[in-house]
């Protein structure tokens, strides 16, 4: 059998590592990429009566938001139109969303899509899709032969 040796990193490779990073946080707040766009953080919840995908959106409104339900896929839009830039401002960091996102998940089978619900409070988008009364657990009863 032969075994192979494995050299630990050699201290001048981790403090190359360690000297790119800190360059990275250290550089100035302008020339860090400024303008992107990221998907919303999501929470999909499951419980006996249906499927939950709570989306966060904070600074949208109700009518920049898009759901549909459709050959088995949940798909969400949204669109927020990009900040004003004021004349005589330095911006040093722009974290908040902006643009465009699109979300798609595939929802699972016994599902009620006819039943699908959407409500928009405090930043969040909650979209209910209740299950089918066939897919919902049932308790059977134990008769004695």
């Amino acid at each position: 059998m032969t075994l192979a040796t494995r050299t630990p990193r050699t201290p001048a490779l981790r403090n190359d590592f360690d000297r790119f990073f800190a360059d990275l946080w250290d550089a100035p707040f302008h020339s860090l990429a400024t303008h992107r766009t990221s998907l919303p953080r999501t929470d999909v919840i499951e419980d006996a009566e249906a499927h939950r995908v709570v989306v966060e959106v904070p600074g949208f409104d109700e009518k920049s938001v898009e759901v549909t339900v459709e050959d088995g896929l949940l798909t969400i839009r949204g669109e927020m139109e990009a900040r004003a830039e004021d004349e005589g401002s330095t911006y040093h960091r722009l974290e908040r969303q902006q643009g465009a996102f699109t979300r798609t998940f595939r929802l699972p089978d016994g599902i009620d899509a006819e039943g699908a619900t959407a409500e928009f409070y405090n930043g969040l988008l909650e979209v209910r899709i209740p299950k089918s009364e066939k897919s919902k657990p049932r308790a059977l009863s134990i008769t004695r032969r």
